[in-house]
């Protein structure tokens, strides 16, 4: 078996969060809530809510508005909650969106400090090690507190994303990890054989797509986020057992918005909360057009 070597130590930019974690379905359900402008979930106690709130906004599903911070969907929420109302509207199974919620989750963490939780993915799994010896061996600059935290929500996101799947192949390499990679183990990852689109299938998935954002499902706003959008392609393509990598997903719908003259913008300097979007050649395309062309 390939193994991935392990850091003697590793150097994580989140810091402010809570050991409870995620969970996915939770989230995706306060955040439609938010964007409602509803603040509780009545099966969820107050203080778990807290946590979580914290937590997504960590990971960028949230933004602060303002001071008191009063929180809002961030634009890489919306991506989180798209798929939960393409399930609502019966254009995609709920199976097809827990499986995408998951790879959405994965991305989150990939931009905000994937070294951390990739060490952690090959000491936890690959290697077997128990939470002390994580400790001692990659986060011993961490007080036993802020381990506890840092191991609780690094747990958490691996089990609610099953990237333990990752590990259940043969050969693995750091970019079979990455979800941003072309060569991200999809179909190990997601738990079912994926295959690659034909163009014909990405061309009805993205023009779909878009009668879905101009018709309103998630409000009804002359801009919208190119992230959401491109999760919403994703789903109808999963939904046919297909998957393209990110890359290659961001630049093949890139190339068709500016065919279509649909008009898109760039808005540098919130990865966190915006994500990638569609990118190529280090160019970051997070906003588009509602409008029918421009």
């Amino acid at each position: 078996m390939s193994r991935v070597t392990l850091p003697q130590r590793v150097r994580c930019q989140l810091s402010d969060y809570y050991r409870s974690g995620i969970d996915i379905e939770v989230a995706q359900r306060f955040l439609d809530a938010l964007e409602k402008e509803r603040y509780t979930l009545p099966d969820v106690k107050p203080w778990r809510l807290l946590e979580l709130r914290k937590n997504l906004w960590s990971l960028g599903f949230l933004e602060a508005r303002d001071e008191p911070r009063v929180f809002k969907v961030s634009s890489r929420g919306y991506s989180l909650l798209v798929i939960r109302r393409l399930v609502k509207r019966r254009l995609c199974r709920r199976a097809v969106s827990q499986m995408l919620a998951r790879y959405i989750v994965l991305k989150a963490v990939a931009d905000v400090d994937w070294d951390c939780f990739a060490s952690f993915l090959v000491a936890r799994f690959q290697e077997g090690m128990k939470p002390s010896e994580i400790h001692a061996r990659l986060f011993r600059e961490d007080s036993r507190s802020n381990f506890s935290h840092r191991f609780g929500l690094h747990d958490s996101i691996a089990l609610q994303t099953h990237a333990s799947n990752l590990f259940k192949k043969k050969k693995l390499n750091l970019a079979d990890m990455d979800p941003y990679s072309e060569t991200f183990r999809a179909s190990a990852f997601f738990g079912v054989t994926v295959f690659q689109p034909p163009r014909s299938y990405i061309d009805t998935a993205l023009q779909k797509s878009l009668g879905l954002f101009r018709g309103g499902i998630l409000g009804r706003t002359p801009l919208s986020s190119t992230e959401a959008l491109k999760s919403a392609v994703a789903a109808m393509l999963l939904s046919r057992r297909c998957f393209l990598p990110e890359p290659v997903l961001s630049s093949t719908l890139l190339e068709l918005l500016i065919r279509q003259r649909v008009s898109i913008y760039q808005n540098p300097g919130y990865l966190r909360q915006d994500g990638r979007g569609l990118y190529r050649n280090g160019q970051f395309y997070t906003i588009f057009s509602l409008s029918q062309s421009e």
